[in-house]
């Protein structure tokens, strides 16, 4: 009987046993999670491809940046960079001047900064695709077309009001720089964000432009305008 009994009281504490051994082993079961969560930081680390394209730029001397930017004199052919509506190929094809923008009804009034004054008598907005000038004594608009034709994430006035930037939307938006009054593109900004600008800014003396740009960067670049040069960039980690 004291040996049956033993046996009954082994069986009996058997599943204690095995779940005491299980909770003793637990550890161990949980051990290897502190390398697979290391080997999770150190892939964390690695940059993405957008961060490849897009990489900060922290440290600027002004000294030692000789390189040349476009002449002074030079200006972009708006007339042949411009967006035009897409046509069907052939020789029934129409052609993409077949319409032409007659008059604009609109105002973008939810975007931030999408009115600057030029001066006494002109004010610049934008609305779509094109930049607008409105001459408030003769009513008169004056449209601007954009390179991308994906739309205009901001726009922002030179301190001198000789000049005044715009930031588009779509892939790798281009910042444009006209002149005014002439309304001659002056300067191309290029790959200062990914998909659109939400932001742009001129320094106090005009010398440099600052731009933030939207989702997924979140990019904040500081321009050199003029070369067309970024010298600063960094990510805008309280956005």
């Amino acid at each position: 009987e004291t040996d049956t009994d033993a046996s009954t009281d082994d069986a009996t504490d058997a599943p204690k046993k095995m779940r005491k051994k299980k909770k003793a082993e637990a550890p161990s079961e949980a051990a290897p999670v502190e390398p697979e969560s290391k080997a999770k930081v150190e892939e964390g680390g690695k940059k993405s491809p957008m961060e490849e394209k897009y990489a900060e730029i922290v440290d600027y001397n002004e000294e030692e940046d000789t390189e040349p930017g476009p002449d002074p004199n030079f200006y972009y052919n708006l007339e042949q960079m411009y967006a035009r509506a897409l046509t069907t190929q052939g020789d029934a094809s129409t052609p993409s001047n077949f319409l032409t923008l007659f008059h604009s009804f609109g105002y973008e009034c939810l975007k931030r900064c999408n009115l600057h004054v030029l001066d006494e008598f002109n004010v610049l907005f934008s609305a779509g695709n094109y930049i607008q000038i409105l001459n408030l004594e003769t009513k008169k608009l004056t449209y601007l077309p954009t390179v991308g034709g994906k739309g205009i994430g901001s726009i922002a006035v030179h301190p001198s009001r000789k000049f005044f930037a715009v930031g588009e939307q779509g892939y790798e938006p281009d910042i444009l720089v006209f002149e005014y009054p002439s309304l001659k593109l002056y300067r191309i900004c290029r790959k200062g964000t990914e998909t659109a600008y939400a932001f742009l800014s001129f320094s106090p003396d005009g010398n440099r432009l600052a731009s933030m740009g939207s989702s997924p960067d979140y990019m904040l670049t500081i321009w050199d305008w003029k070369r067309e040069k970024i010298i600063l960039r960094s990510k805008a980690h309280g956005q």
